[in-house]
């Protein structure tokens, strides 16, 4: 459904904004916790150094000799830095996105290439 947004501001860490012309409190309390999706040609451009995380999802990841190591299923935030979770023939893995790690990200070639010498130091298998 679309929705007019306006008074945006960030404090905090997080967006604070009017949807559609909310005025009090009930009416804002009423949207709390809903899911705010901005179509593509709205979206900020996430720079030279930056993908959307929808557009990495799926993509091959392999390590610096192109062998696949996987394919990238989801992408968590917890904090600090995002975790890819990737399927393997192993299982599926958890690896933080670090740029040391991370090495190159090509969603529209689909793969993403991983520096596989890092993968004992940083990579966890779910059990």
């Amino acid at each position: 459904i679309p929705w007019s947004v306006s008074d945006v501001s960030v404090r905090d860490g997080f967006v604070y904004c009017v949807l559609n012309g909310a005025t009090t409190r009930e009416e804002a309390e009423a949207q709390r916790d809903l899911m705010l999706y901005i179509d593509r040609a709205h979206a900020i451009d996430p720079g030279e150094d930056g993908d959307f995380i929808c557009d990495l999802l799926e993509c091959r990841i392999v390590d610096r000799a192109n062998n696949e190591i996987g394919i990238l299923k989801d992408v968590l935030q917890p904090g600090a830095n995002d975790v890819y979770v990737i399927k393997t023939k192993k299982g599926t893995m958890y690896l933080p996105a670090v740029k040391h790690v991370v090495l190159e990200t090509h969603p529209k070639e689909n793969y993403i290439v991983i520096d596989e010498e890092r993968l004992p130091e940083v990579a966890v298998f779910e059990d």
